[in-house]
């Protein structure tokens, strides 16, 4: 029976860890992207469709989206895992 709940926890710790990466590259592209991409003064605002098509941007962009998207899925993975093992128990 501890066996089964150390195996557990060490499911959920390898789940926690993706999540986490991915939130830490939402959390640091999203700054980037404001940083590089669309900087808040007037000129800014001026070169931001410039500054949009060039490579950091697009791969800051393409960052977001894709965490966007693992963070939602990982949202999905976790509660189904977790009615899993409330389900297996009973």
């Amino acid at each position: 029976m501890d066996e089964i709940i150390i195996n557990n926890f060490k499911n959920a710790f390898v789940l926690c860890k993706s999540y986490l990466a991915w939130i830490l590259i939402h959390y640091g592209c999203s700054h980037l992207y404001i940083y590089f991409c669309t900087p808040k003064t007037t000129i800014g605002f001026l070169t931001s469709p410039f500054l949009a098509i060039t490579p950091q941007c697009k791969t800051c962009y393409w960052l977001l989206d894709s965490s966007r998207v693992s963070i939602t899925n990982m949202w999905g993975i976790f509660t189904l895992w977790a009615i899993t093992k409330c389900t297996n128990n009973i």
